[in-house]
C-alpha cells in the first residue's frame, strides 16, 4: 500500500505541475490578447484618422510623430495618396480607399488571431478545471484511505 500511496502522490504532483504549466500558458496568452487589443485600437485610430483627412480642407495641419513621444507640426499636402507598409518594411503608395482596405484587412487578421487565441484560452481553462476536479477527487480518496496505508508495513 505504501507503494500505491507513493504512486498516488507522484500522480498528484504531476497534475499540480501540469496545472501550473497551463496557468503560465494562460497568463502568457492573456498578455498576447492585450497586445492584440492594443493593435486593434491602433488600427481603428488609423481608420478614423484616414476618414477625417478626407473631410478637411486643403493642406490640413497635423502632428507628425517623430518617435519617443515627440511630434512636429506639419501639413498634409496629398489627401488622396498615402504610404502604407505592406510587410517586411516595404512601403507602397496607396489611394485613400486602398489604404483603408489594407487597414481593414489587417483588422480582420488581428480579429481572427484574437478569436483563435480566445479559443485556445478556453481550452486551457477547461483543462485546468478538469485537473482541479481530478485533484479534488484524489484528495478525497487520499483522506479516506489514510488509515489503510498506515496499517500496512
Amino acid at each position: 500500500m505504501i507503494r500505491l500511496k507513493n504512486e498516488k502522490q507522484k500522480e498528484i504532483q504531476e497534475k499540480v505541475l501540469l496545472y501550473q504549466i497551463l496557468q503560465n500558458q494562460l497568463e502568457e496568452f492573456g498578455k498576447q490578447g492585450v497586445a492584440l487589443e492594443n493593435r486593434l485600437n491602433e488600427l481603428e485610430t488609423t481608420t478614423n484618422a484616414l476618414g477625417e483627412i478626407k473631410k478637411v480642407g486643403k493642406e490640413p495641419d497635423t502632428l507628425v510623430p517623430l518617435g519617443g513621444g515627440c511630434f512636429s507640426h506639419g501639413k498634409i499636402t496629398e489627401k488622396d495618396k498615402f504610404i502604407v507598409e505592406v510587410g517586411a518594411g516595404i512601403m507602397i503608395e496607396k489611394s485613400l480607399p486602398e489604404a483603408l482596405a489594407v487597414i481593414e484587412e489587417r483588422k480582420e487578421e488581428v480579429e481572427n488571431v484574437k478569436t483563435k487565441l480566445q479559443e485556445e484560452m478556453q481550452k486551457l481553462s477547461n483543462s485546468m478545471n478538469q485537473i482541479t476536479i481530478e485533484l479534488q477527487k484524489s484528495a478525497g480518496k487520499a483522506g479516506e484511505s489514510d488509515g489503510d496505508d498506515i496499517a500496512v508495513d
